[in-house]
């Protein structure tokens, strides 16, 4: 059987069964090289060959499919070596397809994720000729003493690619639309850095895009310089340019707002604490987009996005006609907590914080009350006036309990004292009302679960004080739940 004969029942027995969709482009942007040459790529599906020539920046279907054929019939080789970055989501599929590959023909696969979980899941459904480590892949990567035959690398390690000679008029020419457009926001988030400490006009961009190559790593890269102000202190150089843009990403300042409070909290994950400000800043991203189809879930159409799980416990208060407190965080797509406490018939008034945008603001509150809950009171005084009416004329309050006040006691919230509420522990030892603790959280990318807890009874012997420290203590086990689906941008700590 010739090398091609062998090429084409692999791919009829392993890879088509692999991907049903074999033109679709994946969401990865990637870089993919067989020895020292790199594989044209760009395309989206079998007729569109006008880009053929580019050097590819999105892998598909396709593209990966006339890799592996090009790697074979080109090479004389029997023996194959697969390095990759990141195992994880569809990242596993491509690995379990490599560990098929070097099992058909021979070799190994190397795959490396910062992920310790997708390691472990994809370590155990492959064989034994592929090994998956956790580890920082530009740390993993550069220790490799191995003649590599295919590099697949994830998104993030795009900038991560051992030059040889034939391959570095190709970096010169690259032409990644997207990673261009991130490098272009970074270098834009420099200017503004730069711009607070210099003259007017004098910001300059120069040799923008610029590929630099050295041992091991390619690196685009673009000068900003501008000249400073006259007797500008050193310290305000220091404090407007680190750290630097392309360590922290964009937005900057929240960026550090949110691995400040998570270093304050002590989240002891090994997570990288920027990869969890981007994911907190993708479920902003998501929260926003979805406030165009709340009308939706409000009238069921969007239904099977959302489950409850202790929805009984909905029901019991309705039926007993008992009062509750339910109290929670701004958790993913918080909105639909009240939404969904309303819809089961229960008797609810949820307390808001106006945006600081007074214009916005009007809009948001016709959504509130006429898709999540129909009875809003504004925080402040009159709004806790407001309360204790709706509370005596016998309905439920809904209130987050995570947002720093004005007003309140300073209570431990990860060892760390924080000005909380304490309207929750006033009205339930005054009014000897139910606490109800609800969560939700985002599975499946646009799937959500929301957890009722059973009715808590309250000792009214506690203290104020007290029973607002254990309700602390309820948010932080929602918060350690899902790290990255807490919005840290709030600043919690402030003085």
């Amino acid at each position: 059987m010739d090398k091609n004969q062998k090429f084409e029942n692999f791919i009829e027995e392993i890879y088509d069964k692999f991907f049903h969709k074999k033109f679709l482009k994946t969401s990865h942007e990637s870089l993919c090289t067989i020895g020292n040459k790199k594989i044209p790529g760009y395309i989206v599906n079998e007729n569109d060959k006008q880009n053929k020539d580019y050097f590819y920046t999105h892998i598909n279907y396709y593209t990966m499919k006339e890799s592996l054929r090009q790697l074979v019939l080109n090479n004389d080789k029997e023996y194959f070596t697969f390095v990759e970055t990141g195992c994880s989501s569809w990242g596993t599929k491509s690995t379990l397809l490599w560990d098929k590959f070097v099992n058909f023909y021979d070799g190994e696969v190397i795959s490396v994720d910062l992920n310790k979980n997708n390691c472990d899941t994809t370590n155990r459904l492959t064989s034994d000729k592929t090994n998956v480590t956790h580890s920082d892949s530009l740390d993993f990567l550069p220790t490799l003493e191995k003649n590599i035959d295919f590099l697949y690398l994830d998104s993030y390690d795009v900038d991560f690619l051992k030059p040889e000679p034939s391959t570095t008029h190709h970096l010169k020419e690259y032409n990644s639309i997207k990673d261009k457009a991130e490098h272009l926001m970074i270098v834009d988030l420099i200017r503004n850095d730069l711009g607070k400490i210099s003259q007017y006009g004098s910001v300059d961009v120069k040799n923008l895009f610029n590929i630099n190559s050295y041992e091991t790593v390619h690196q685009m890269v673009t000068e900003v310089v501008g000249k400073l102000n006259e007797n500008i202190q050193f310290s305000k150089v220091i404090k407007s340019l680190f750290p630097g843009g392309s360590i922290t990403g964009a937005p900057k300042e929240s960026t550090m707002k949110i691995i400040d409070n998570l270093e304050k909290a002590n989240i002891q994950k090994k997570q990288n604490l920027k990869k969890i400000a981007f994911n907190v800043f993708g479920n902003y991203g998501r929260i926003f987009a979805e406030y165009v189809h709340l009308e939706n879930f409000r009238n069921d159409k969007l239904k099977k996005y959302i489950s409850i799980e202790g929805l009984e416990h909905l029901n019991y208060l309705k039926k007993s006609k008992k009062k509750a407190i339910f109290i929670s965080g701004h958790f993913n797509n918080f909105e639909l907590m009240a939404m969904q406490i309303e819809k089961v018939g229960i008797e609810l008034a949820a307390i808001y914080r106006p945006l600081n945008n007074v214009f916005l603001n009007k809009t948001m509150e016709k959504i509130r009350t006429e898709n999540i809950c129909k009875n809003q009171i504004k925080k402040g005084r009159a709004g806790s006036r407001e309360i204790i009416k709706n509370v005596k004329n016998g309905k439920s309050i809904a209130i987050m309990i995570d947002q720093r006040v004005r007003e309140g006691e300073k209570v431990n919230f990860f060892n760390h004292l924080a000005t909380t509420t304490t309207i929750p522990a006033q009205l339930i030892k005054k009014y000897h009302c139910e606490l109800v603790p609800v969560y939700i959280e985002r599975i499946k990318n646009n799937y959500f679960k929301m957890f009722v807890s059973k009715p808590i009874k309250i000792n009214n012997k506690k203290s104020i004080i007290e029973i607002t420290k254990f309700l602390n203590d309820l948010l932080e086990r929602m918060i350690l739940r899902n790290v990255d689906q807490w919005i840290w941008t709030h600043n919690r700590w402030k003085d």
